[in-house]
């Protein structure tokens, strides 16, 4: 009856002994895999560039300080041409610019063609870098700015490639 007992008690311990030994290595495959990863929580709802940036009002302030720091700047003169001369070329120019940036930042504007005006690469940078200055004397937010940048880029370079296709 000795016997019985014991053997009965190893029995016991051993199949607890097991029960646990697999949740506890299932635990350790667990930690091992998340080690590497950050956790990030979802974005959930999150508002458009557009939107972020200030919808119209905040766009219309941005181009309206990007003309005027472009038509001053000089490096940017040949660009321009007679266009300070004539009122209603500026106005134009602004609204095409507006309506421009605005459907970049996925706004309600639509210009009827998604691309930025052709203009040479090296105005292109004086020209991105204006409205970098523009942005900041607006206070948009960095992640925004470099948003807003980066979708100028990809516009310029992707109309940089149609011209060299035809």
């Amino acid at each position: 009856m000795k016997f019985f007992k014991k053997a009965l008690l190893v029995v016991c311990a051993l199949s607890i002994f097991f029960a646990f030994e697999d949740d506890a290595d299932a635990r350790k495959k667990r930690r091992r895999r998340s080690r590497g990863r950050v956790k990030r929580r979802a974005v959930i709802n999150e508002p458009n560039l557009y939107e972020r940036i200030g919808g119209s009002k905040s766009v219309a302030l941005l181009v309206d300080e990007w003309v005027r720091s472009a038509l001053a700047d000089g490096r940017l003169s040949g660009t321009w041409g007679d266009v300070t001369a004539k009122p209603a070329t500026v106005v134009s120019l602004r609204k095409n610019l507006n309506a421009q940036l605005c459907e970049l930042a996925d706004g309600p504007c639509k210009t009827g063609k998604n691309e930025v005006a052709p203009i040479a690469d090296e105005k292109f940078v004086v020209f991105a870098d204006l409205l970098a200055q523009a942005m900041d004397k607006n206070d948009i937010r960095e992640r925004e700015k470099n948003e807003m940048l980066g979708r100028l880029g990809a516009a310029h370079d992707a109309e940089g490639e149609e011209e060299t296709a035809e």
